[in-house]
């Protein structure tokens, strides 16, 4: 038997009764939020679906190429479905990535 969900995959062998129902539980990781930005009276508003209790941490890095991430401090506050941080947009690039914990 094999169970793909996503990109995880399970393989292996089952006793299965000769009638009857067979019950499987998947456990597989939440989904990835999607981060959306919004630049609006010089506030960035970064905001994500909660999925979950514990928001994830938003880090920031100047480049890519290398990245140097690093924790903002902020405290991503909850509303409705989503968690939300707002943050001053100033002049210079840069990179966001939602980091769970």
């Amino acid at each position: 038997v094999t169970v793909r969900l996503g990109d995880a995959v399970w393989s292996g062998e089952i006793d299965l009764p000769p009638t009857g129902d067979l019950d499987v539980v998947l456990d597989a990781p939440p989904p990835r939020p999607r981060l959306h930005a919004v630049l609006e009276k010089g506030r960035l508003r970064l905001r994500w679906s909660a999925g979950g209790t514990v928001p994830e941490q938003v880090q920031f890095t100047p480049r890519l190429s290398p990245p140097a991430w690093s924790d903002l401090a902020v405290v991503p506050q909850r509303t409705g479905d989503d968690w939300t941080v707002e943050l001053p947009a100033d002049e210079s690039a840069g990179f966001y990535r939602l980091v769970r914990e």
